[in-house]
């Protein structure tokens, strides 16, 4: 499989890009989120999803706030067919298929006829290889499942000899693992569904031969349970008239007893009342005798915060002396401070002043060095002509272009064939005369066509839409090649490259004169020296005559006076922080004295406001007369309990209500008894001895069946599963013979990457990596650092590629890959991937083109 071209639109963040791939190496570069690894989804969008199609993955594509339609167009070969492919989604949905050469050159399909077409030619491809060819961005390096690719197992059964689809093993072994699946799961450690079924069917018969012996034996068995619940029928019935005999006797007895029971009830319920009442007026004497307590103590408190405040008062007036004495020993130490570091900075500045005027001699000598070199660059630069390798990769991308549309144009283009049945004869052929001979004159149909038989006939041909457009095209680039060409003053390609040359030899000269003038400047630029420069000289003018002294003796002097600024200051905070605790602890008590006022006020009110609605002499009389009455109340609920104790008390009705109880439990007891005869009557009634027996017969038959249907399946399956493990184990064999050329090809590219003959790799059957030996050292693949494990997935997509046929052969493909390995790595990979041989394409997709920049021979291309 070979991409030619590639044309995204409205896709995602994607506008509009187009990009031409060679048939070697192409390099398509671009800045973080300009499209590259879009451009490979919309690819993969366009093989798989129909134009109809309405997964969250094609709406997502849609870019947002846009009322328009993902489109994609490629131009591919597979197999023997060229094809150009186009799909849009969401608006307007389409599907286009036209085959561009091959067995079916010029033919076209639409719709869904061309979703299906285009998938059956792409079903040849072996698309294990398609999908493990590329190394993408989004995904972690990983082990690909090359064991399934049938284009890379013929060739590797080529290399060694020894197919792994050997005619002796492989379809019998696919048989015999057809048959041992109907007999076990995928994991082989447990039975598939058919033995599972059988062995069911085995026990369901097995059971079914229980309960039929079981049923007939039960028979008998439930003759004589009836017989037994009859008699106690009997029995329960005699029972039931003796207790409620006795219930009569009791009843006259229990009634005095319900009606002294009642009479007690009232009474209880007059003293409970009677008793909340009590309970209520001791709460109000209880809450006045509170009232007048918290008063007495509100004096209290209010009388001792008084003293505690005018305590403080007193306190705190000789402090203010202390604090104006401190104040002044304060200023006077500042003042001889300042003396001392006056003289100390004088002395520092005359030091600063001499270091400066070297530091000016310095800076004058550097500058007039680096002004000789700015000369120099200036002349050099006054004889560039530029020319920009964009501009020549723009031309010669152009010139691809233009070819590629010719026969594009010419091979989508209808075609017309003029010939004369006569001798030769003349005619108008796009209003230009013409003679036509023997031959016919064939010309393809790329603009309005006319041919005039004057005076008889014209017949004017019009080109389809498509080859119309073809042709605009095809015309807009030889116009932006010409524009291209005239932009940099030239006539030709090859005087656009000779003046390219040229400019980057004086850009050369330039950068050679820039280091030595940046070496004179020791990193910095010639204006951050001119401005220091200058800095210095205007800091020398302003600053006036320091006076020479010694510096560690006034540094002491300094030292000294600050040590005497900090104790006075101390003293200073120490009185100042005496008086503020002063001043706020009476803060503190003048609050919490206002408070206490509120407080003692609200006692005093609240006492009032009580005394005013009850006199606390009426507050004791009212909880006096409540507990003469309660007492009364109480002498009623001791009579009622005599009276019911005279008429037999509780006793009597507990007897009562527990005979009540005994005599319904006998009653509903009886009638359970009396349904359960009527249900074993019926039961006994329904079944029939021959019929339970013949049920015993067939199930007996059938438990026959289906032992034998079991141990059959268990014997088959026994049997194939040891036929399929010898067959593996056949197989293993060959697929070892088979791994060789692979792991010999990732070996050779991967001595060549680290420069080390011992390098090896350990590869299982799968074809995927296990360990890898380095420098004497074994490591597992999953224990190997991110960048170990990235260098190895690009020389196992390398090691393929080479491996495979050009029939066989799908675009490698590396999406911002080598961001995890250091330069040298990095550029040891980059040379095996421009050296290695590979049968198809390489498409490099990346946000830094530097990367791959020794890879001479590359296309490049550039995203917008």
């Amino acid at each position: 499989m070979k991409l030619h071209s590639l044309e995204v639109t409205n896709f995602r963040g994607i506008s509009h890009q187009t990009v031409e791939f060679g048939d070697g190496i192409t390099i398509v570069s671009g800045r973080n989120e300009s499209g590259k690894s879009s451009l490979i989804d919309a690819f993969d969008f366009l093989l798989d999803a129909k134009a109809g199609s309405q997964k969250v993955d094609i709406k997502l594509a849609q870019p947002v706030s846009q009322d328009v339609g993902p489109e994609v167009e490629a131009i591919f070969t597979v197999g023997p067919h060229k094809l150009k492919y186009f799909k849009r989604w969401i608006k307007k949905p389409a599907t286009e298929l036209t085959f561009l050469s091959g067995p079916r050159s010029g033919q076209s399909e639409t719709g869904d006829s061309a979703h299906n077409t285009a998938t059956a030619l792409w079903e040849d491809l072996d698309g294990v290889l398609w999908k493990a060819l590329r190394l993408m961005q989004a995904s972690a390096p990983k082990q690909e499942a090359l064991g399934a690719s049938t284009s890379l197992q013929r060739a590797l059964g080529q290399e060694s000899g020894s197919a792994i689809d050997d005619p002796s093993s492989a379809p019998l072994l696919e048989k015999v693992s057809r048959e041992v699946d109907k007999y076990y799961t995928n994991t082989r450690k447990s039975y598939s569904k058919n033995v599972t079924n059988a062995e069911e069917r085995f026990t369901v018969a097995k059971d079914r031969v229980a309960h039929a012996t079981t049923e007939l034996d039960k028979l008998e068995s439930d003759v004589r349970e009836l017989q037994d619940l009859t008699e106690e029928v009997e029995r329960g019935s005699e029972n039931l008239s003796r207790e409620s005999a006795r219930l009569s006797e009791l009843e006259v007895g229990a009634q005095s007893a319900k009606d002294a029971q009642a009479l007690l009830e009232i009474s209880q319920r007059a003293v409970d009342s009677l008793t909340k009442d009590r309970d209520a007026k001791q709460a109000a004497l209880t809450t006045r005798q509170g009232l007048v307590t918290a008063l007495t103590e509100a004096n209290e408190e209010l009388a001792a915060l008084t003293r505690a405040r005018d305590e403080k008062q007193w306190a705190l007036e000789p402090k203010n002396k202390e604090i104006e004495e401190a104040k002044a020993t304060v200023e006077e130490a500042k003042k001889q401070k300042k003396l001392a570091t006056e003289a100390l900075a004088s002395a520092n500045l005359f030091v600063r002043q001499a270091n400066t005027r070297e530091e000016i001699e310095r800076l004058s000598a550097v500058l007039t060095s680096y002004d000789e070199l700015t000369e120099e660059i200036s002349t050099v630069t006054a004889r560039l002509q530029p020319v920009e390798q964009d501009l020549v990769d723009g031309v010669t991308d152009l010139e691809r272009r233009i070819e590629i549309a010719e026969s594009t144009a010419r091979a989508g283009a209808a075609h017309v064939s003029v010939e004369s049945l006569q001798d030769a004869t003349t005619v108008l052929i796009n209003g230009e005369e013409q003679e036509l001979g023997s031959e016919p004159l064939d010309s393809p149909i790329l603009s309005t066509y006319s041919v005039e038989l004057p005076g008889h006939l014209r017949v004017t041909v019009t080109p389809h839409s498509s080859t119309a457009e073809d042709v605009e095209g095809l015309e807009a680039l030889r116009e932006d090649l010409a524009e291209a060409l005239a932009s940099a003053g030239v006539k030709t390609s090859a005087e656009l490259r000779t003046a390219r040359t040229s400019y980057v030899s004086d850009l050369t000269s330039i950068e050679r004169l820039k280091e030595r003038r940046s070496d004179r400047l020791d990193g910095r630029s010639a204006d951050e020296l001119r401005d220091e420069l200058s800095e210095k000289r205007s800091w020398i003018e302003a600053q006036g005559e320091a006076v020479e002294g010694d510096i560690d003796k006034l540094t002491e002097d300094e030292r000294t006076a600050s040590t005497a600024v900090d104790s006075a200051e101390a003293v200073l905070r120490s009185k100042e922080e005496d008086s503020a605790k002063l001043r706020s602890e009476l803060s503190k008590l003048a609050g919490q004295l206002e408070n206490q006022q509120s407080s003692q006020q609200r006692a005093e009110q609240n006492l009032t406001t009580a005394r005013e609605q009850a006199t606390d002499g009426e507050v004791e009389t009212a909880l006096e007369e409540s507990e003469k009455v309660l007492e009364n109340a109480e002498r009623d609920v001791v009579a009622a309990e005599t009276k019911l104790e005279e008429s037999g008390g509780p006793e009597i009705l507990a007897d009562y209500e527990n005979l009540s109880k005994h005599v319904a439990g006998l009653a509903e007891r009886l009638a359970e008894r009396r349904g359960e005869v009527t249900v074993k009557t019926a039961v006994l009634d329904s079944k029939q001895r021959v019929a339970m027996q013949d049920e015993l017969d067939d199930a007996e038959k059938e438990l026959d069946r289906a032992e034998r249907e079991y141990r059959s399946l268990l014997a088959r399956a026994h049997a194939t599963k040891r036929l399929e493990d010898v067959l593996i184990k056949h197989q293993t064999e060959a697929r070892r013979k088979y791994v060789a050329p692979f792991k010999d090809s990732l070996e050779r590219l991967g001595r060549s990457a680290y420069q080390d003959n011992t390098f090896e790799v350990t590869v299982d059957n799968n074809l995927a990596i296990t360990h890898r030996r380095k420098n004497g050292k074994t490591v597992q693949f999953e224990s190997l650092s991110t960048g170990a494990k990235e260098q190895l997935a690009i020389l196992v997509r390398l090691a393929v590629a080479s491996l495979v046929s050009s029939e066989d052969a799908v675009p490698v493909m590396f999406d911002d890959t080598l961001g995890y390995s250091d330069q040298r790595m990095l550029h040891r990979v980059v040379d095996l991937i421009g050296d290695t041989d590979t049968s198809g394409q390489v498409i490099i997709f990346t946000a830094n083109d530097d990367r791959f920049a020794g890879i001479s021979d590359a296309r490049r291309i550039k995203l917008s």
